[in-house]
């Protein structure tokens, strides 16, 4: 849930719960504690968003080298696995990638698909 549907649900909530406040007549006792519950939830679900969102959004893509160092290492665990496919695939990406040119993996990267 993206961080603007909770603030509309909290708005929303703040809204109702400003509205059994008016006129305690028109809600029920079990509705306002339905409603105090789901405020609660809605609170601790914003609170939840904002730490996963500090956590993970703004964090961009690995690096280029991270992102090289990870196909190696995954070509490599294909390689010993015996999927010759899947392995020759990652390893031509990273030959066929200029910025692997000068990596010290690259003979490396060269003999795992000549093999």
């Amino acid at each position: 849930m993206s961080s603007t549907r909770v603030a509309a649900l909290l708005a929303l909530l703040a809204m109702a719960s400003a509205a059994s406040a008016a006129d305690p007549n028109r809600v029920s006792a079990t509705t306002a504690a339905k409603l105090d519950q789901v405020n609660a939830q809605l609170r601790n679900a914003a609170e939840n968003l904002g730490v996963v969102e500090t956590q993970y959004v703004g964090k961009g893509e690995p690096g280029t080298e991270a992102t090289m160092e990870r196909r190696f290492s995954d070509g490599e665990i294909q390689y010993l696995l015996q999927d010759w496919p899947t392995a020759s695939v990652l390893f031509y990406d990273l030959i066929s990638d200029k910025a692997f040119d000068n990596n010290p993996k690259r003979p490396d990267a060269l003999w795992f698909p000549a093999d």
